[in-house]
């Protein structure tokens, strides 16, 4: 039996000024932008939010990935009637 994966990517730029949280169907479930960025430029702004979004992007498919492996795993040591570690 496989378990589904509720991994969530988390991603940031500039420090942590921008936070951005990524779940594993490809869709950004929280962004979090310190009020200390009204100092930058509005394309210095985008391009925070688009690296933190990307980063948040990149963990969300690294962490599904990392847990779709150990569950197959799993279950093909299960099948062969082998405790998993």
């Amino acid at each position: 039996m496989t378990t589904e994966i509720e991994y969530e990517g988390r991603g940031q730029a500039l420090d942590g000024l921008v936070r951005v949280v990524a779940g594993r169907d490809g869709r950004i479930r929280h962004i979090a932008i310190d009020p200390r960025l009204h100092r930058l430029t509005y394309d210095e702004m985008a391009d925070a939010v688009v690296r933190a979004v990307n980063a948040a992007l990149e963990d969300a498919v690294r962490g599904a990935r990392d847990e779709l492996f150990t569950g197959a795993f799993t279950d093909a040591l299960n099948h062969l009637g082998r405790p998993a570690p």
